[in-house]
């Protein structure tokens, strides 16, 4: 355990903290702290306030002439710019309507159509001239087909000649694997029914026409008349039914017809035959006669044959 030596009394003043705030005369509301002041021998305290519209630009280094200064507070330089502003206002509005006064007075004529574009702008003694061509007539100026493309696909943001050349390449390079084509065909009269591709080589079959199958053929359900449109069993089929319809119908019409006929019952007698048939008001009658009294008209005998009657001359000699 220690001793104590000696014991001095000491007095230490600790000096009364103060605060003194030296508010700007203007509305505190918009005042800022601008500066803190420590006394250490008293412990006061001053902060200093300025109203923000009070401060100075420093450090701004804009000298050009009309402009904000750094020696100028931060109102003095919103009011600067406020006029400036205003002039730059007034002045561009006048401007404006100066420039819409020269185009309003322009003499311009332009006789294009809706399919023509703007080929030629031309100026003389004030009147403001505007040619225009087809876009049809345009010239490909610069235009040269490309060796080869990054993309086959034409985008929105190429121009006429890459749009162009793209697709010139795509068909001319489309040409070439056809012209390659290793392929063999059979005779052009008939119908192509079969393409077939081994090892590269491509191989036509061709069949007659009349020898092709109607697969899936179904006659129509319904009379209806064959379009353009129809494939060929659908066609078929159409017909098929029309020509049912209309035999059916036939065969209606020609027995109602029989069914209505007014026919006299006819017998010939014995030795008798049919000489005659005719029709009055509807009504079929036949007439017969014996086959004795029939007279055959207009017989004369063939002189290339012998007649009966000099045959029997012949043989009573």
């Amino acid at each position: 355990m220690g001793h104590i030596a000696s014991s001095n009394t000491r007095t230490v003043k600790i000096p009364q903290g103060k605060l003194t705030d030296i508010a700007s005369t203007k509305d505190n509301i918009a005042n800022v702290l601008t500066s803190i002041d420590f006394t250490p021998s008293t412990g006061e305290i001053v902060t200093t306030h300025k109203n923000v519209s009070t401060l100075l630009l420093t450090g701004h280094t804009d000298t050009a002439e009309g402009h904000v200064s750094a020696d100028e507070s931060i109102s003095e330089a919103f009011s600067k710019v406020d006029d400036r502003l205003d002039t730059e206002h007034k002045r561009a509005d006048t401007e404006e309507k100066a420039i819409n006064k020269r185009i309003d007075d322009l003499d311009v004529s332009d006789t294009g159509s809706g399919a023509d574009v703007v080929s030629a702008v031309s100026q003389t003694d004030g009147k403001i001239s505007v040619s225009h061509t087809n876009v049809g007539a345009l010239k490909l100026t610069g235009y040269e087909l490309p060796t080869a493309v990054s993309s086959n696909a034409i985008s929105t943001d190429e121009n006429l000649n890459t749009a162009l050349g793209k697709l010139e390449f795509r068909i001319n390079r489309e040409k070439n694997r056809i012209d390659d084509l290793d392929y063999s065909d059979e005779s052009i009269t008939q119908v192509i029914s079969k393409i077939t591709q081994t090892d590269g080589k491509i191989a036509v079959t061709r069949a007659n026409a009349g020898t092709l199958l109607l697969t899936g053929y179904v006659k129509a359900e319904s009379e209806a008349e064959v379009q353009a449109a129809d494939s060929i069993n659908t066609a078929f089929g159409k017909i098929a039914k029309n020509l049912d319809v209309k035999t059916a119908a036939l065969s209606k019409e020609l027995t109602d017809t029989i069914a209505g006929l007014d026919v006299d019952k006819i017998e010939a007698g014995e030795g008798e035959v049919l000489a005659s048939v005719s029709e009055a008001d509807g009504k079929i009658s036949a007439t017969s006669k014996s086959l004795g009294g029939i007279k055959i008209t207009d017989y004369a005998p063939n002189p290339d044959t012998n007649d009966i009657a000099e045959k029997d001359k012949a043989k009573s000699k």
